[in-house]
């Protein structure tokens, strides 16, 4: 399968592009899996381009999808070219130090056009996998009218440390609260 169609909610000229500061986590808190892995998040925006994953049944009942890149020629395809891809995109993909670190793609669904940016917390390595929390989030302030469509808003989650395990599970929410525990263990 082609690697586009899994990431047809990425419609680039849609990117909110709004690099978001990603967190550590608390150094107060770290066990000592933790102690030299960090997390940054980048917000890519919405999309109303119903991806292929949304296409297999009720997009309502899905929490969404995850996927991880292992090495930057992983993602040429989307990188590489120049005249479609915003220079936000490519320049966080290009910081990567995939030597290091990998980079998640996370996307879900929301039942309006205020459903812009994945929520992502609780990034940490235990034993096994990277693991983390997220959720499509409502953006709006309050009394906001929003657009009546689904959208698919998405985020890149760069996490850096040392031995990175090879699996990944991400407890993702969709914009209705339907929550499923998703892998991500190879890249598309």
């Amino acid at each position: 399968m082609h690697r586009r169609s899994y990431l047809a909610g990425l419609s680039l000229g849609t990117l909110l592009l709004a690099g978001c500061a990603g967190a550590p986590t608390d150094p107060d808190d770290e066990s000592p899996d933790q102690s030299a892995m960090e997390y940054t998040v980048h917000q890519l925006g919405d999309s109303f381009t119903e991806p292929q994953w949304a296409t297999a049944g009720q997009p309502t009942e899905s929490a969404g999808v995850v996927a991880r890149f292992e090495r930057r020629d992983e993602l040429r395809w989307l990188v590489d070219d120049r005249e479609s891809t915003p220079e936000a995109v490519t320049a966080f993909v290009d910081a990567t130090d995939f030597e290091s670190a990998t980079i998640l793609y996370v996307q879900s669904v929301g039942p309006n056009g205020c459903y812009r940016e994945i929520a992502v917390d609780e990034v940490a390595v235990d034993d096994d996998a990277i693991t983390a929390t997220a959720s499509a989030v409502d953006t709006s302030e309050e009394g906001t009218l929003c657009t009546q469509a689904l959208t698919y808003p998405s985020a890149f989650v760069r996490v850096t440390g040392d031995d990175l395990p090879a699996a990944t599970r991400v407890t993702l929410t969709n914009g209705w609260g339907t929550t499923a525990e998703l892998k991500a263990d190879a890249s598309l």
